[in-house]
């Protein structure tokens, strides 16, 4: 307890003094003063001990079975040898619980029982480095929006987010996607070693290393040569030729006739990917 909160209680106990004096004197309020001295009588002075502040209930947290479920289907999804993510184990949820919980909180389920190592979501500056120039060696500038790194080739993908979540067998969808240049080397849009943007659907999420697990894919072209810390907007028209309640929608660019990005590049991740539904 605080050497304050017993000496108030002495005070007002013992020594019989006003409360209100004790409150002016010492800059705290009659009501703490009633509070400390009530929870005294109660239970002494080790009911003086700060109390948690915690709430006894909590209406929206995940029931217990919700709770069960996702560790189940966690453990179910790893042992099969799917992706067991957040995002796969609320599509699998589906019909299975009353109340379908969010995929942040499936991720805090995940988190709390020790199955997920959180990623910090802030680059550390060392990630930061220097290019070389003729002109000698410059730091990136701050007003930049894409950072070089030591890759030669190297993409991100902005907005792969806003593509389509529900397909249908046999239809076909256009949407875009904005593709941005973090490596050193300049993209060229035609030739045998221009570079293209590969969307394809997959039951494996991965990458090249997944290729296998690959369904419908195409191609789409950057439309004109593309510089370092520099982005363009790819039209991508997909028709997926198969029915499925969930697969992942796929991103990955390749240098053709060398190699896909993700065999020359690990970090950043090369590979992008949403969730998404097939109807038959």
């Amino acid at each position: 307890m605080s050497a304050l909160g017993r000496y108030i209680v002495d005070a007002v106990v013992i020594e019989r003094r006003s409360p209100t004096e004790l409150a002016r004197d010492h800059g705290i309020s009659r009501r703490w003063i009633h509070k400390l001295v009530k929870r005294f009588k109660e239970g002494g002075y080790a009911a003086l001990e700060p109390r948690s502040r915690r709430p006894h209930s909590c209406s929206h947290q995940a029931g217990a079975d919700v709770q069960a479920a996702v560790l189940r289907l966690r453990k179910e999804l790893i042992d099969a040898g799917h992706d067991a993510g957040p995002e796969t184990i609320a599509h699998h949820l589906i019909g299975s619980v009353s109340k379908l919980p969010s995929v942040a909180t499936i991720w805090r389920i995940l988190k709390r029982n020790g199955l997920i190592v959180p990623q910090p979501h802030k680059r550390p500056k060392s990630s930061f480095i220097r290019v070389t120039t003729a002109g000698g060696i410059t730091a990136i500038s701050p007003v930049d929006k894409f950072t070089f790194t030591a890759a030669k080739y190297c993409a991100t993908f902005e907005n792969l987010i806003r593509a389509p979540r529900t397909w249908i067998k046999d239809h076909a969808q256009t949407f875009t996607v904005t593709v941005s240049n973090c490596g050193t080397a300049i993209w060229a849009a035609t030739g045998l070693s221009r570079v293209d943007l590969n969307l394809h659907f997959t039951s494996r999420r991965g990458g090249s290393v997944t290729k296998a697990y690959w369904l419908t894919r195409t191609s789409g072209a950057i439309t004109r040569t593309l510089g370092t810390n520099r982005s363009t907007i790819v039209t991508i028209t997909l028709t997926p030729t198969f029915s499925s309640s969930g697969v992942w929608l796929e991103s990955l660019m390749r240098k053709e006739g060398s190699y896909w990005f993700d065999q020359a590049t690990t970090r950043p991740t090369q590979w992008s990917a949403v969730f998404v539904t097939v109807a038959s």
